[in-house]
């Protein structure tokens, strides 16, 4: 399988990445949990921003349920993502 349109792209970050992912992904858009690639486009995808780090996470990966995800969308919330509170190792960083 290719890894993008051109003979020159090529797989990244152990096989994981293709050039079109790996773009995303060297830009910061991905979720440092699960560390899942997103487009600034993907408004359908529920997630929410670190008040720190200003990184965005999937509500599934940082905790958050439905019900305070709609309240955090009307109502200013302070919330850190489990990077900035120390929740997660080096190794899955």
């Amino acid at each position: 399988r290719s890894a993008g349109p051109k003979a020159s792209d090529h797989w990244r970050k152990d096989f994981t990445l293709c050039q079109g992912c790996w773009v995303l992904f060297s830009k910061g858009n991905y979720c440092p949990v699960c560390k899942r690639v997103y487009r600034d486009s993907d408004s359908d995808v529920k997630m929410v921003q670190c008040d720190a780090c200003e990184g965005w996470t999937h509500i599934e990966c940082g905790g958050v349920d439905i019900c305070t995800y709609e309240r955090m969308r009307v109502e200013e919330e302070p919330w850190g993502c489990p990077k900035c509170r120390g929740e997660l190792d080096e190794a899955s960083s």
